[in-house]
């Protein structure tokens, strides 16, 4: 299940955002899609600095498990809020956010094109877009096929 998954997947991760959170400017506003319970929360801890979380997920009995896994952040200067949204209409302004955050979220997304296009628009010039998805390629026939074979 998504527990494991996230386990295989959590030194790529680490490494992912320790250089995000590295490059960022000083007090940055972080948008994490689809927050859900908030897994990513150990790897904004990591990094020690304070960092504004916005997420945003269409499951509003997310986010008290949010923001309970948010909790130790708070002690580096962090603050975390959830947001009612859905990726193909963010709730920010054009050119707002320092980062976007999308781990395993795009699979569950109806139209992941128009998400990024959202993503792209609510990033500052010079924002970072960090991304990490489990979704069948549909531009490289060989990897889709080794997907395909690899699926447990």
């Amino acid at each position: 299940g998504m527990r494991q998954y996230e386990s295989a997947v959590a030194a790529k991760k680490e490494a992912l955002f320790k250089d995000l959170l590295q490059s960022l400017p000083e007090s940055p506003v972080v948008l994490e899609l689809g927050i859900g319970s908030f897994p990513n929360a150990r790897y904004y801890e990591s990094a020690r600095r304070a960092v504004e979380i916005i997420g945003v997920d269409p499951n509003d009995s997310m986010q008290a498990y949010a923001l309970r896994a948010a909790k130790p952040l708070e002690s580096f200067g962090s603050s975390v809020r959830v947001v009612h949204g859905v990726a193909e209409a963010l709730p920010f302004k054009s050119g707002t956010l320092d980062a976007v955050v999308s781990t395993l979220t795009l699979c569950s997304v109806p139209d992941p094109a128009r998400a990024l296009e959202e993503v792209k628009r609510v990033l500052k010039p010079g924002g970072r877009f960090l991304f990490l998805e489990h979704v069948l390629s549909e531009t490289d026939p060989l990897l889709a096929e080794q997907q395909r074979l690899a699926k447990p």
